[in-house]
């Protein structure tokens, strides 16, 4: 009786703990409805001005080029996006598991974001518009600047 007792102890934690994994799409707490149509967001790379052996991921949309800028620096909430606009193709693949956003703060769309609805990406990106460099703009405290050369100097 002891050895059942824990069998069922173990079995109910293991059920426990199976929750605890990959989330399901359903379960998203961002909503990745695509429009009809979606944009295709191709990645491309951008040269740094002062070193040509560094490059940067950058994004296109709406006329203007958006560049790597950081990741996410606590918590982002769904109250924080705008609709999702498209996903993400890199190397002729579409990635439709990738969605980009706009800020919901942010009616300049000085940032995208890229969010991941299937557990592939380990955090959000923030790309910000290669337009911005060099002027004070609002950052929202979620958004980590990764320090790029691209954000320091004159470009």
């Amino acid at each position: 009786m002891k050895k059942l007792k824990i069998a069922a102890a173990l079995a109910a934690a293991a059920i426990l703990f199976a929750g605890c994994g990959a989330q399901p799409e359903s379960s998203s707490k961002y909503d990745f409805t695509m429009p009809d149509p979606p944009t295709e967001f191709v990645v491309t790379t951008i040269t740094d001005a002062a070193d040509d052996s560094v490059k940067y991921a950058a994004l296109q949309f709406d006329g203007k080029t958006y560049i790597k800028y950081g990741t996410l620096n606590g918590e982002l909430n769904s109250s924080d996006l705008g609709s999702c606009l498209g996903y993400l193709v890199q190397d002729d693949q579409k990635i439709t598991d990738i969605g980009i956003f706009p800020l919901s703060s942010d009616p300049d769309m000085n940032y995208l974001v890229t969010l991941d609805n299937k557990g592939i990406m380990d955090k959000p990106s923030f790309f910000r518009n290669s337009e911005t460099v060099g002027k004070d703009i609002s950052t929202p405290s979620f958004i980590e600047s990764e320090g790029n050369n691209y954000w320091t100097t004159s470009n």
